[in-house]
């Protein structure tokens, strides 16, 4: 009896730091519904913009293109990355990051993030992070969010993502910090949906 074997994933690790490899990053892929390790083989790269940390790819996010082919990756790995990315204020290297990743991602690829909750002291405790993010932060992310009206600016980004798997946590390894607030950490799954469906170009 013959079994099909699991297909080859390609991990992007964005921003990796000094956290390079599979076992440093702390990501675990695994079958769905099981928890089983994932038994198939995994391409692992490792990104960041500083080349003192000797990744596999240099790259200085939402301002580099990244430098792989569309629709080449199956995961991407965002660990406490997004909340540096852009400028204050402005939205310019925010989407083009988003732009990039979704580029790269295969159809139905997935972002598996974390970063610091918007009310959280570490939102605002580091002085180089740009943007304090909540579950709201990612509808400007989804297309189908534009076409709802109200207060959403009449962005038009080159990209859809939808957004599952919230998860709100306390700092578990700072117990100082999580007995004064319940929610420190955000993290979840943002799905690129593919082909592009703009909003701006839908039928009434």
């Amino acid at each position: 009896m013959s079994t099909t074997p699991a297909p080859a994933l390609t991990v992007l690790h964005l921003g990796c730091g000094r956290r390079k490899g599979h076992a440093a990053s702390g990501f675990a892929l695994t079958i769905p519904g099981t928890g089983a390790p994932y038994p198939g083989a995994i391409t692992w790269i490792d990104l960041d913009g500083n080349p003192d940390v000797t990744p596999d790819v240099v790259c200085v996010l939402g301002v580099d293109p990244i430098p792989l082919a569309d629709d080449t990756v199956d995961f991407a790995l965002a660990s406490h990355v997004i909340e540096h990315i852009g400028e204050i204020g402005k939205v310019e290297g925010w989407f083009y990051f988003w732009e990039e990743v979704y580029r790269v991602l295969k159809p139905g690829g997935k972002v598996q993030f974390e970063c610091p909750y918007y009310a959280s002291c570490w939102a605002w405790a580091d002085p180089t992070h740009i943007r304090a993010i909540s579950t709201e932060t990612f509808i400007y992310l989804n297309q189908d969010a534009y076409t709802v009206g109200g207060s959403i600016p009449d962005y038009r980004p080159p990209f859809d993502f939808e957004l599952s798997n919230v998860h709100l946590r306390a700092d578990e390894g700072n117990a100082e910090i999580a007995a004064r607030e319940p929610v420190s950490f955000i993290n979840g799954t943002l799905t690129a949906r593919k082909p592009l469906n703009k909003y701006w170009e839908r039928g009434a």
